[in-house]
């Protein structure tokens, strides 16, 4: 089990790496979306504004997106609460 949790945790590791790096680019990428619209005739700080309410907006709706998925997921171990009361039954009758 050990052995396990350290192959998990090196690989958490390697996935928050990457998810650091493409954070990293989305960044430059947004930056450009910026000086692309201060080169079309927009002032800088117009352009920035613009790209960051729309990142903002984006980024509100697919934290609502996840929420709402969270809500309908039931996280609950119903197969082992029911695992467990048929187990409690059955030892219940073998004592009786």
């Amino acid at each position: 089990m050990t052995a396990k949790a350290k192959q998990a945790a090196a690989a958490a590791g390697v996935a928050a790496a990457g998810g650091a790096l493409v954070h990293a680019g989305l960044l430059i990428l947004l930056a450009a979306v910026v000086i692309a619209l201060s080169q079309l005739g927009l002032s800088p700080w117009l352009s920035a504004v613009i790209v960051g309410v729309v990142t903002m907006i984006a980024g509100y709706l697919l934290v609502n997106k996840g929420l709402e998925q969270l809500r309908r997921t039931g996280v609950t171990p119903t197969r082992t609460i029911e695992t467990l009361k048929e187990t409690a039954t059955w030892t219940t009758r073998q004592g009786a």
